[in-house]
C-alpha cells in the first residue's frame, strides 16, 4: 500500500531511525539482486484500525522521502474501503 506524505509526515518520517526495525536480509535471484529492507511494526487508521501492518524502507528504492510503502497480510485498499487520494494515519512505534 503506497501513501503520500504531507510536508508533516515527511519530517515525521525521518525519526524513523530511532526504532529498531525488523530486518529482511537482501536476497538475489537468476533475474536481479535486492538489497535489504528495514520494517516497522504500524497501525493504519482510516475509518477504522487495521494491524499488524509494517512499514518497509527499503535500502534501495525508486521512492522518495515524500513516500511511504505500508505491507499487510490483507489488501489494505480493499479491507479498509480506501479510494486514491483518501487520508490514512499510520501509527509506528517500537513494539
Amino acid at each position: 500500500f503506497n501513501i503520500d506524505l504531507t510536508e508533516e509526515s515527511i519530517r515525521r518520517r525521518a525519526h524513523l531511525g530511532a526504532i529498531d526495525p525488523v530486518v529482511i536480509e537482501g536476497w538475489e535471484d537468476d533475474e536481479r539482486t535486492y538489497g535489504p529492507a528495514y520494517c516497522y511494526p504500524a497501525t493504519v487508521v482510516a475509518d477504522e484500525r487495521y494491524e499488524p501492518a509494517h512499514v518497509i524502507a527499503p535500502e534501495r528504492t525508486r521512492h522518495g522521502d515524500d513516500h511511504l510503502e505500508v505491507i499487510a497480510p490483507d489488501r489494505l485498499r480493499d479491507t479498509l474501503g480506501l479510494d486514491d487520494g483518501d487520508e490514512v494515519t499510520v501509527d509506528v512505534e517500537q513494539r
